[in-house]
C-alpha cells in the first residue's frame, strides 16, 4: 500500500495567503501526486529508497521585499509522508544589485531546467513502467 497523506495547508489557516506558505502548500500537492505515481509504478519500497529525501520540486517566491528559492522533498516517518522545504537562495529586493539579480535569475533558471528535466524523465519512466506492467498482465491472462 502506498503511503500518502493529505497534509496540506488549509486556506482558512492564518497566513495561508502568505506567498511562501502558498508555494509550500502547492509543492506539497505536487510532491504527493508525484510520490503516488512512483508508488503505483514501482511500489512503496522503491519509492522510499529512490523518491523520498530528494528535492523534487522548486518554488520561487517574489514579494515586494524579497526573492526566495526553495527546494521541497518528502520523508516517510512513522507511516506518514511529510513534506519539507529548504531555503536555497534569498535576496532582498531593496538591496539587490543588477549582478545579484542576474545571479538569482540564473540560479532559478538552471534549477527549474534541471528539476523539469529530472521530473519529466521520472514521470515518463513511471508511466512506461505502469503501461508495460499492464501489458504483461494482459498477456498472462490470455
Amino acid at each position: 500500500m502506498c503511503q500518502a497523506d493529505k497534509r496540506v495547508l488549509p486556506m482558512s489557516e492564518p497566513g495561508a495567503f502568505d506567498a511562501r506558505s502558498q508555494n509550500c502548500n502547492n509543492a506539497a500537492h505536487m510532491l504527493r501526486h508525484l510520490r503516488l505515481l512512483s508508488c503505483q509504478a514501482r511500489g512503496e519500497q522503491y519509492t522510499q529508497e529512490s523518491f523520498d529525501g530528494v528535492v523534487r520540486v522548486l518554488s520561487a517566491t517574489v514579494t515586494l521585499e524579497k526573492v526566495t528559492i526553495s527546494g521541497h522533498w518528502t520523508v516517510l516517518k512513522s507511516g506518514h509522508v511529510y513534506t519539507y522545504s529548504y531555503l536555497l537562495k534569498s535576496a532582498s529586493i531593496e538591496d539587490i544589485t543588477n549582478k545579484q539579480w542576474n545571479e538569482v535569475s540564473r540560479y532559478l533558471q538552471n534549477g527549474i531546467k534541471y528539476i523539469i528535466q529530472k521530473t519529466r524523465q521520472n514521470v515518463e519512466d513511471n508511466l512506461k513502467y505502469i503501461k508495460d506492467s499492464g501489458s504483461s498482465r494482459k498477456r498472462r491472462r490470455s
